[in-house]
């Protein structure tokens, strides 16, 4: 019996219990290996969802938030860009510029010396009783920012035609620039408006910036181009961050919304219709002069110098992501003369990307606007066949809805642009 009891016992040993039987480890490892199969195409689904989706990628953001908190999802966002961004420079690697459109110099070489500019339609003569001609907005072409990687027509400014008021002569212009060497698919779209006869209003936005001041609750949140502005409206672009990030002031309308931040950039409107970009201790002794006025991060820009921070790795300009972070940006300046508004968006670029880029395009005050796929953007507002205005987007691949700004509501806040009135 003892010698039974010892088989019996070193049986047990070779054969330990199993609590699970064979079909249900054999499920289970099914699953498993399904999870780890699916996990990186549910990730890559929803990047491109995030990437080509206006309002997936905003959703998803909040969403996340509301778990992991504000700071977990920006380290995710850097980590997922920066992955973005060594993947495109392994396989795009050699990759040419890309030219969107065709200039009267893009059969030839580029240059990086700047054309003349066209002569002034108040040059023409005036003989007597005739009528006075409006003198002819043209900036001058920059050529592109290095000739060894630009695309034909880089820094050559383009006439955006207006067919509404063929007679007022051109009022905006559009051009390209390639300003990253290690990226030629970086690109920056830019618009030059003629602040002479145009004039720049900003709308808040039905959610955001949100209101954090006292009284901020006064403030009217249409989030739409006033219907009496319509029959001058000719453009809008985006506006700044949300509140959470970063907590950049805006007042409008009489009611304080966000306080100003110190170390703000301010974009401003004074009484007499002058539109100003500026650090917020430059300007903050005239505050009460001004219309409106919305901050941004840190100026990219200010009196012709890049701000120090752009040759670091500086997280101003990102909210919380990193500031080498290689994102779509906007961004908005003025030129030397305060006559001409510049403002681009991009794919792929870094803050020291858009900055010397708009710098390269004659800007010594600028600003950056909001960031990621969603939001970047320079719309037109042509007559459908309603008649009713509709939204553009005047450059290819930034999505654009037909009713934004002008019949459906905003959730953030945007800048417009209307004709002068004589």
């Amino acid at each position: 019996m003892t010698g039974n009891k010892e088989v019996i016992a070193e049986d047990h040993k070779k054969k330990p219990r199993r609590f699970l039987s064979d079909k249900a480890r054999r499920r289970i490892k099914r699953v498993l290996i399904g999870f780890v199969v699916a996990l990186p195409i549910v990730i890559g689904v929803m990047w491109y969802a995030a990437n080509h989706v206006p309002w997936f990628g905003a959703w998803m953001a909040d969403t996340l938030r509301s778990i992991i908190g504000t700071e977990g999802v920006a380290e995710l966002e850097e980590w997922a860009y920066g992955i973005e961004d060594r993947w495109n420079r392994y396989w795009r690697e050699g990759e040419k510029p890309k030219a969107y459109w065709e200039t009267p110099s893009s059969t030839a070489a580029p240059s990086a010396t700047a054309p003349e500019p066209v002569p002034s339609a108040s040059a023409a003569p005036s003989g007597s009783g005739a009528a006075k001609a409006p003198s002819e907005f043209r900036p001058s072409n920059v050529g592109p920012y290095n000739a060894k990687f630009a695309a034909p027509g880089d820094g050559e400014w383009l006439v955006i035609p207006t067919p509404e008021h063929p007679s007022d002569g051109p009022l905006l212009y559009k051009t390209l620039l390639h300003p990253d060497a290690k990226r030629p698919w970086a690109e920056v779209f830019a618009v030059a408006m003629d602040l002479t006869r145009v004039q720049i209003h900003v709308v808040i936005g039905t959610r955001e910036p949100k209101g954090t001041a006292p009284g901020a609750n006064a403030a009217v949140r249409p989030g739409l181009i006033p219907a009496t502005d319509l029959p001058s409206l000719m453009a809008g672009f985006n506006g700044g961050f949300k509140e959470e990030h970063g907590h950049y002031g805006m007042k409008m309308g009489g009611v304080l919304i966000i306080r100003p931040r110190v170390d703000g950039c301010t974009i401003a409107m004074d009484g007499a219709g002058k539109l100003i970009i500026s650090p917020w201790k430059k300007v903050e002794s005239v505050e009460s002069s001004f219309v409106w006025w919305r901050q941004t991060p840190a100026c990219l820009i200010d009196d012709g110098k890049l701000h120090p921070g752009l040759y670091d790795e500086n997280t101003n300009w990102g909210a919380a992501l990193g500031g080498g972070t290689v994102v779509r940006r906007s961004a908005i300046g003025l030129s030397a003369d305060g006559k001409t508004l510049m403002m681009a968006v991009s794919n792929h670029t870094s803050p020291r990307a858009i900055a010397v880029a708009m710098a390269h395009l004659g800007a010594v005050n600028a600003a950056q606007l909001d960031i990621n796929y969603s939001y970047p953007r320079f719309v037109l507002f042509p007559k459908g066949a309603s008649g009713e205005r509709e939204a553009v987007s005047l450059f290819e691949g930034f999505k654009v809805e037909p009713g934004d700004y002008v019949r459906e509501p905003s959730v953030r806040d945007f800048f417009y642009v209307v004709r002068r009135s004589e």
